[in-house]
This record gives C-alpha cells, sequence and structure tokens, in this order.
C-alpha cells in the first residue's frame, strides 16, 4: 500500500510541473509569443567575462529581477527595468556557437545541457522554440540574445557580446533563467 502511495505521489507531483516545449508544432509555436506575454522575474545563471584574452565568472547574482514579455508581430520583446531599451527577438531556428574569445566552438546542446538538466527538460536544446535578436552593445562591441522558452513558467535568455572586428580578445556571456507562476 505505501509503494501505491509513493507512485500517486510522484505522478502528481509531475503533473504540477509545466509541461515543456520539445518540438512544437506550427500552431504552437504561431501561439507561443502570446502565451509568454506577462510578467517574469530573472536571476543570473551563469556569467563569463573575457578581457584581454582572460577568462573570468562574473559574481552572481541571485536576487530575482523583474522583466516583462510582450507579444510582437514575429516574436517577442523583454523589456528590463535595467536596461535602457527592450530586446527584440524575431523566432529563429538552427545551432549557434555560443564560445567566447579564446574557447573551443561551443554549440547550442553541448551549451545548454546543463541548464536543460537543471530545469528538469528531457528534449534536445535544438528542439525547443527560439527567439533571437541584436543586444545593445557598447561601441566596438557586437551582441546577440537568444531566448529559449523551456515551459509556460520558464525561460533561459543567453547574452552573448564580444569584439565587432578581429582580433577577438574579449567577450561576455551571460545566462539569465527567468520563471513565472
Amino acid at each position: 500500500m505505501r509503494g501505491y502511495g509513493l507512485l500517486v505521489w510522484l505522478a502528481l507531483a509531475g503533473a504540477a510541473q509545466a509541461e515543456p516545449f520539445c518540438k512544437p508544432n506550427a500552431k504552437e509555436l504561431a501561439a507561443l509569443p502570446a502565451d509568454l506575454a506577462g510578467d517574469w522575474q530573472g536571476a543570473m545563471s551563469q556569467g563569463i567575462l573575457v578581457l584581454m584574452g582572460k577568462p573570468s565568472v562574473m559574481p552572481s547574482n541571485p536576487d530575482a529581477l523583474p522583466a516583462r514579455v510582450i507579444a510582437t508581430a514575429g516574436g517577442i520583446s523583454l523589456a528590463d527595468p535595467a536596461k535602457p531599451a527592450a530586446y527584440e527577438l524575431q523566432v529563429a531556428a538552427g545551432d549557434m556557437n555560443f564560445a567566447l574569445p579564446g574557447e573551443t566552438p561551443l554549440g547550442t546542446q553541448e551549451f545548454l545541457a546543463p541548464f536543460l538538466a537543471d530545469a528538469g527538460i528531457v528534449c534536445d536544446a535544438l528542439d525547443l522554440p527560439q527567439f533571437q535578436g541584436t543586444a545593445p552593445q557598447a561601441q566596438g562591441m557586437s551582441g546577440i540574445t537568444k531566448a529559449y522558452p523551456l515551459s509556460r513558467t520558464e525561460m533561459l535568455m543567453v547574452f552573448l557580446f564580444s569584439d565587432a572586428g578581429e582580433p577577438k580578445e574579449n567577450g561576455v556571456r551571460v545566462v539569465m533563467r527567468y520563471t513565472r507562476k
């Protein structure tokens, strides 16, 4: 009898988690920006800074930062009160190299796998919906922002900045985990 109770509890605990967005169909993808609209809380999961070719770990801030997602015609807009402008992200697909200067190429699956495991997501990173946009950056730097909605209540955003020209000696990569109830 005790084993049966444990199975029921495990089933209910699993049902309480938001269903992941693995391999959404065209109808689900079209509805996704509206599904994501609303208030979110974000916290930095990882930050790496490379200056003059020397990497260092950025201090993390576990405090939740408010953000608002708005559905747009081609994707989403994420407004963060700490930033002067919203991040405009369009629907995207495909692999990306998340390597910073001095790192070997770092594909989407390889880079996101630990973050997906932490979130209990068991699908391939490339099977998740993606949004991409350019990020405001300092002069002489280029930036890309990628958003990976994991479920209706959890989303990863990766901010990647590096030197605009060659050689690339400086860069920043920050992973933010956004959640909502």
